[in-house]
């Protein structure tokens, strides 16, 4: 549609040095609801579409930092996948039942006004930054 985006990359850069790559499409043919968290020791896939939503995969590089050129070399580690078993429920069912026990058992909801406030800046922030031509825009975010 004219006008309307249909394609969207975001890079998140958090000062803890963690960084996040989102990739949107209202447009793309197939639906991919993918996240894939990278550590130094193991990596986890979570696909919601998938029989098996989580695959944690026990792989990467042991790397030794090389006095010289000639010493440098990587090793390549690949192990175990696994695959642990998760009760299947519907998102907004959960978000529904966690506020009702929230109101029933007098608990504040202010996790979840925090959150539900951080994402709209996240998205506000990336709007801007759309509307600039992909310019960084920075944000800070409580820690509490």
């Amino acid at each position: 549609m004219r006008g309307i985006p249909d394609v969207a990359f975001v890079d998140l850069s958090y000062g803890t040095g963690t960084l996040a790559h989102v990739e949107m499409s209202w447009l793309a043919p197939s639906k991919l609801r993918r996240t894939v968290i990278v550590g130094s020791e193991k990596m986890v896939v979570y696909d919601d579409t998938s029989s098996e939503p989580i695959r944690v995969f026990d792989s990467g590089v042991d790397y030794q930092d090389p006095e010289s050129f000639g010493q440098y070399q990587l090793s390549y580690r690949t192990g175990d996948i696994l695959s642990p078993r998760l009760e299947t429920t519907e998102p907004l069912s959960t978000q529904l039942s966690d506020f009702i026990e929230s109101v029933r058992g007098g608990k504040s909801l202010t996790e979840n006004r925090r959150v539900a406030r951080d994402v709209v800046r996240l998205i506000e922030a990336a709007e801007t930054s759309l509307e600039e031509r992909g310019a960084p825009t920075m944000l800070a975010f409580a820690t509490a």
